[in-house]
């Protein structure tokens, strides 16, 4: 009886295991279009309640995006307040530790130069040894209405 009940927990928990898979998977797909951009993690959220009909979590997100970072698929860069002189606590940025693997995953159908150029330079300067952080500047000209508007880096 103890073999049986160790196999059902067993069966149990592969198809738990395969389900996970099977949604990180769906989940890295989804991931490559948004990794760049502000408050990710809501719109992945967003996404995946509309488009795959599954109601996936804030932590269920961030255990995914640890899971990536933790295969040295993705990196992140902390933000920072250039004029405040502190770290900021909202989302991180992650940028892909390889480009290739990103388009090869994606069939090569997303080419931006623009975002593209950003990680490659990220991915420099952390292969010369320098912390990359991302962050808030000071602003330096007058939006139509004559208030100055803090600008965010790209």
């Amino acid at each position: 009886m103890a073999y049986i009940r160790t196999q059902i927990v067993d069966d149990k928990m592969y198809y738990l295991l395969l389900d996970e898979v099977q949604m990180l998977d769906c989940f890295e797909s989804v991931l490559n279009g948004y990794l760049r951009k502000d408050n990710m993690d809501e719109k992945l959220k967003n996404t995946f309640r509309t488009v795959k009909k599954s109601k996936i979590t804030s932590s269920t997100i961030k255990k995914y995006l640890d899971y990536f970072e933790d295969s040295f698929l993705i990196e992140a860069a902390g933000r920072y307040n250039i004029k405040g002189k502190a770290y900021i606590e909202t989302p991180k940025k992650y940028y892909f530790t390889d480009l290739g693997l990103r388009n090869a995953r994606i069939n090569f159908r997303q080419f931006e130069q623009t975002h593209s150029m950003e990680n490659v330079i990220y991915n420099e300067l952390r292969m010369r040894g320098y912390n990359v952080d991302v962050g808030i500047i000071p602003p330096f000209c007058r939006i139509p209405s004559a208030v100055e508007a803090q600008k965010i880096l790209p």
